[in-house]
């Protein structure tokens, strides 16, 4: 009905929870408030219901909007500095080439035969 990826709600459900959890936790020792995006519906139902290929972490196009919307009301978030690295720029590069998936996939199985060989 809404688009969602089951797997997708399935990981933020069950590994981001966790981080966010351990993230609220460790600031709540400091004296820190932190905001959790998690904590509204509306930005979950919406980060949810993009389509996966315009959240991705290299190309969003849903995150950069939500830049774009939070520059142009706060003089704070203009003054944070971002640096591209060369993992960004690399990915940038292989999704033009449309070769980023097939890489991707060749980098997670060298991962795992890393795991093997070890043991």
């Amino acid at each position: 009905k809404h688009n969602f990826n089951l797997l997708d709600a399935f990981y933020w459900e069950e590994k981001m929870s966790v981080w966010t959890a351990k993230a609220k936790s460790e600031a709540n020792a400091m004296d820190l408030n932190l905001f959790s995006p998690f904590n509204s519906r509306a930005l979950l139902h919406l980060l949810l219901s993009t389509n996966k290929k315009d959240r991705d972490k290299f190309t969003s196009k849903l995150y950069k909007a939500i830049i774009t919307e939070l520059t142009d009301k706060s003089e704070t978030v203009n003054n944070i500095a971002t640096n591209p690295d060369f993992e960004r720029k690399r990915a940038l590069i292989l999704k033009k080439l449309r070769l980023f998936t097939y890489f991707n996939a060749l980098r997670l199985k060298l991962r795992i035969l890393k795991r093997v060989v070890k043991k």
